[in-house]
């Protein structure tokens, strides 16, 4: 509900706690459409290496050109509502990938295709309505409790998620196929579409209306005059890069690569997400203790030696996957 006044302290708890249950729900939702099972989706349907690694990837960061309409939805409707809109059809289009499996048999470029338009879409609409995601929060916290409640609120995402991963670890134990992948999918974009109700019914002032509403060019500007403005943009360039080219490329090895199983690779993928999620959680206190500029530099230098001991593993074996998985990661 969009307010011409100040939001009042019981409407910032409810607004807080209609966007944690859409972290926590979206959590479980994500298990389900993350990149790994689409690109187990993807591998299923004998989609082509460059398309499988597509997810995650190239469609992941070119997704990010869609987060003008998101700013731009929000200076029409509001940014609850077209952040739950955007959040709605990123599920919508979801369904997609394994849908192709219904009208593409013996037809591999019209499934190439399908899955690619179905990724796109995934990705644009994700892009378009996670950018609205944190205003929100900052109209329901004051400028001093915004950083503590967007890493409360945020965690309950990395909470849903481990409640997430086991049911597909659980589902997938039962065997392997198109069809249990494709419910798996079907499952989470279903959840995916709840938390955007959440989302849709969250709290804001006309303020957050009017500030999508102006033009964002020469603040863009003045930010790209500021040279550690530049640097910080170049390093995280670097690092999201370095992402997009290790992690889908990863679970097509694990597939293609060591003939690991749709539960391994899962079990893999899993792994680095609930990891990522721990990091998250202790990344206060670390920052506390030895600096942010340190604690960003050993991070990532991690991150590359991790991404660099993909070209240690042995010559790809069956036999070899979980020795793959664990120096991954």
């Amino acid at each position: 509900m969009i307010f011409s006044r100040p939001l009042t302290p019981a409407e910032c708890r409810t607004s807080l706690r209609r966007l944690a249950l859409y972290n926590l729900v979206n959590g479980l939702s994500f298990a389900g459409v993350g990149e790994t099972v689409m690109v187990l989706v993807a591998v299923r349907l004998g989609c082509p290496d460059a398309v499988c690694a597509a997810f995650g990837g190239t469609l992941f960061y070119a997704g990010f050109a869609a987060m003008p309409l998101g700013r731009l939805a929000a200076g029409r409707w509001g940014a609850a509502r077209a952040g739950g809109a955007f959040w709605a059809l990123r599920n919508a289009f979801a369904l997609l990938v394994p849908a192709a499996a219904l009208w593409g048999a013996g037809r591999p470029g019209l499934v190439s295709a399908t899955v690619l338009l179905g990724a796109a879409g995934f990705y644009a609409c994700r892009s378009a309505g996670v950018v609205l995601y944190g205003p929100l929060v900052g109209e329901s916290a004051g400028p001093a409790e915004r950083a503590g409640a967007l890493g409360r609120v945020g965690a309950l995402f990395y909470a849903g998620l481990g409640l997430g991963c086991p049911a597909v670890l659980l589902a997938l134990r039962g065997g392997e196929s198109i069809g249990r992948l494709a419910a798996i999918v079907a499952a989470g974009a279903a959840l995916g579409v709840w938390s955007a109700a959440f989302l849709f019914r969250a709290h804001e002032t006309e303020a957050l209306r009017d500030g999508a509403r102006q033009p964002v060019l020469a603040d863009l500007r003045a930010l790209a005059a500021h040279r550690p403005y530049r640097r910080l943009v170049a390093g995280a360039a670097a690092v999201n890069l370095l992402y997009a080219l290790v992690f889908p490329t990863s679970v097509v090895i694990l597939k293609r690569g060591y003939g690991a199983s749709d539960l391994q690779a899962m079990a893999f993928s899993a792994a680095s997400l609930l990891a990522g999620g721990l990091g998250s959680w202790a990344n206060g206190a670390i920052a506390r203790r030895i600096g942010p500029r340190l604690e960003l530099v050993g991070a990532y230098g991690l991150l590359a030696a991790a991404a660099a001991a993909w070209a240690l593993l042995p010559d790809a074996s069956a036999a070899a996957a979980p020795a793959g998985t664990v120096a991954a990661a």
